[in-house]
């Protein structure tokens, strides 16, 4: 991933925040590199320049229908030393995506509509790209470092020329703080409630207990310190995840493409990790009257077939080279490190083919490392899942990896050693073997009942239709 890419801001502000003070860097009141006089309540900068992109696996909106950069260790908070929530022990438990859909309600729309009344039909807004709540992932844990209320709003080149740092500016001065009432719904300082229940499908997590009142009747301390938690420097300056961004830079930013490519360049397709299309996707759009944004978003959703049936064979591939081939030979080596790493390419490969079965344009892409099991978890739950049962079965094999790959002889329960353990992955990996070719006689995608996955390449790559050679394997 781009997780530990390093841009020139993330550098100066580390170099900066390393001369200020030996202490990780906070970014408060608006300043960077200083560290908080109080770090249980520190305050992040509204201040920032664009954005970077890892999503509910479905991409999902209101107007049609899925890492980040790095930074130096010193530049995050410790999260050894505190408890969660690790800066504010009274911040309320809200999903991210309901809290963005509420900010926006209640504070982007009336600023719009105030400021920039000849723009309203024109920009849309949301919340796509990086964070686990533009995955529909994100709890208590996620509200340790960049979370808060955040929206983007997404403007063509022309109206961003117009109005884009005035906008940004006015979007940097929201009041972000906000608290909690009894049904879950967050109430903004000086605003009412502008949340309908429709709009706590966002996100599977409900708000905390308590009585429900208005914003107006709530006393100012019951708002103090619930703006936003510290921002990690990959969150911040070029690659800030929330404010006013140009339609096509946005998604430059999260694929290196300013709008997917045409369907028929497979190359460029094949060089987009499957992770980074869960990011360009995932999210929700609250507001898209131009549709411009939703148009560019869904291109991505709609992977071309020959590269679908393309990257099927691979997985196919690396399921046989890792699981079926070289995760019994390591074993027999005594290699553990080695078989480790089988098992976990196999386990990668089969949950990348999951997905792939399914098709991204239904289901979306496997997001990535941190969130694929959540992701895989969730689709299995749904009606008409193919391989639905898989993801149990690789929680299985990664569960008895380490007493597999490491158990020795007088290992495990009556001194039997790995052997149970070894049984049951290779045992297991076989059953989802075969079931990955009953389920490709089903698609149609082969005709032989070879469970050595890499014997079935052949047949699958004959439905691949286009001629080039970057789609076969050689």
């Amino acid at each position: 991933t781009d997780y530990y890419r390093t841009t020139s801001a993330n550098l100066r502000m580390a170099e900066q925040s390393l001369g200020d003070e030996e202490r990780p860097m906070d970014v408060v009141d608006g300043e960077v590199g200083k560290c908080p006089t109080n770090s249980g309540a520190a305050k992040t900068s509204h201040a920032v320049s664009a954005s970077t992109a890892s999503a509910d696996f479905v991409a999902t909106d209101d107007s049609t229908n899925h890492d980040a950069s790095a930074s130096t260790a010193s530049a995050i908070p410790d999260i050894s030393t505190h408890p969660i929530p690790r800066q504010n022990p009274q911040r309320p438990s809200i999903s991210g995506m309901v809290l963005a859909r509420a900010f926006w309600n209640d504070c982007g729309k009336p600023m719009i509509a105030t400021k920039y009344p000849e723009y309203q039909g024109r920009i849309a807004a949301g919340l796509v790209g990086h964070g686990s709540e533009c995955l529909g992932f994100d709890d208590v844990y996620s509200q340790d470092h960049d979370f808060g209320p955040r929206f983007c709003l997404w403007l063509t080149d022309e109206d961003y020329a117009a109005i884009g740092a005035r906008l940004q500016a006015d979007y940097e001065a929201l009041d972000r703080a906000f608290t909690v009432d009894g049904q879950g719904d967050p109430r903004f300082r000086g605003h009412g409630k502008a949340i309908s229940a429709a709009d706590r499908t966002d996100a599977g997590n409900a708000g905390i207990d308590g009585n429900g009142t208005t914003s107006a009747s709530m006393p100012p301390e019951a708002f103090a310190d619930t703006d936003r938690t510290p921002a990690t420097p990959r969150a911040q300056g070029e690659n800030r995840r929330d404010g006013v961004f140009r339609i096509n830079d946005f998604f430059e930013r999260l694929t290196n493409y300013p709008e997917a490519p045409a369907q028929t360049d497979y190359a460029a397709w094949l060089t987009l990790p499957e992770a980074t299309l869960a990011t360009a996707t995932n999210g929700r759009v609250f507001a898209d009257p131009l549709g411009m944004f939703s148009k560019t978003r869904q291109g991505f959703t709609f992977m071309p077939e020959d590269v679908r049936v393309s990257l099927i064979s691979r997985r196919l591939g690396m399921m046989a080279q890792a699981g079926q081939y070289n995760l019994p030979r390591m074993l027999e080596r005594g290699d553990g490190a080695a078989a480790m790493l089988s098992i976990t390419q196999f386990v990668d490969a089969t949950a990348s083919l999951v997905f792939l079965i399914n098709e991204p344009v239904s289901v979306g892409y496997l997001p990535y490392y941190k969130w694929r099991f959540a992701a895989l978890r969730k689709l299995s739950r749904r009606m008409a899942t193919r391989l639905a049962d898989v993801a149990e079965q690789l929680e299985t094999i990664l569960r008895l990896s380490s007493a597999a790959c490491f158990g020795g002889e007088g290992f495990g329960e009556g001194g039997k050693g790995a052997g149970p353990a070894i049984d049951t992955i290779t045992t297991t990996i076989e059953h989802i073997c075969a079931e990955v070719v009953t389920e490709l006689l089903h698609e149609g995608l082969t005709e032989s009942h070879e469970t050595f996955l890499e014997w079935q390449r052949p047949y699958v790559e004959k439905h691949i239709v286009a001629t080039d050679a970057c789609l076969r394997s050689l």
